[in-house]
């Protein structure tokens, strides 16, 4: 019996990869954990980093396929200068309505920061707008 549902509870999760002043902490494909962490827990919603090659493959998400289970893709990394779009991708596995576009790992999660300059900060923040408004409308 499912009795946080029962009780209208939403319960979500959060794979964290890392986020110290720029550094990883966690390594390892999504496709090697899609298995037992996406298919067979019971969360109605995953925030899942997938903001450098290390996490795999975006086919990872197949596991969530028959699933009602949400999906906040954390593609925008504030470890790096690059940014990444692997919306397209997600869409063609999950329905857009499943879908949600991050940062990873809250952007800035300690106290020291990461190695982005503050006006590489707003250019991610822009982007992140200018790609969930052409890719969601």
């Amino acid at each position: 019996v499912d009795y946080a549902h029962e009780l209208g509870l939403t319960v979500w999760t959060h794979n964290c990869r890392g986020n110290y002043e720029s550094r990883s902490a966690a390594e390892g494909t999504y496709e090697a954990i899609a298995k037992k962490f996406l298919a067979e827990q019971h969360y109605d919603r995953f925030f899942l980093e997938w903001d450098s090659d290390t996490a795999g493959d975006i086919k990872a998400l197949e596991a969530l396929k028959d699933s009602k289970a949400e999906v906040v893709l954390g593609l925008l990394s504030s470890k790096t200068t690059e940014l990444a779009d692997l919306l397209e991708k997600a869409s063609q596995i999950l329905p857009k309505e499943r879908l949600f576009l991050s940062h990873q790992c809250g952007f800035a999660s300690c106290d020291s920061g990461n190695e982005l300059a503050t006006p590489q900060q707003w250019a991610k923040i822009k982007q992140g707008q200018d790609i969930a408004k052409k890719f969601f409308g």
